[in-house]
């Protein structure tokens, strides 16, 4: 085999390598197997006497009611924990 025979054999052992590696990252990405999914909400308009808390408490899936004060707070963007009459919040739901 002269030089440009293995210049050949050398080009397309590296593009069969590169055609792997781009493969399996494409197939191994949260996307294709539906990791990566677009977040579902509600919609709860607030009551009197309703506290983020107390919304957390009723709406959200979450075990950890502090953390889904956060993410409630971060999805509306609540600046602080009051709430008014009226309002309507986003509430994130698995």
């Amino acid at each position: 085999m002269d030089h440009r025979g293995c210049y050949f054999s050398t080009y397309l052992v590296i593009g069969a390598i590169l055609i792997v590696v781009a493969s399996t990252s494409f197939l191994l990405s949260p996307s294709v197997f539906g990791g990566e999914s677009e977040a579902q909400y509600i919609e709860v308009t607030v009551a009197r006497g309703d506290s983020l808390w107390s919304v957390a408490e009723a709406f959200s899936n979450s075990s950890d009611i502090r953390r889904a004060v956060y993410e409630i707070r971060q999805v509306n963007g609540l600046e602080s924990p009051s709430l008014q009459p009226g309002q309507v919040l986003r509430i994130p739901v698995d």
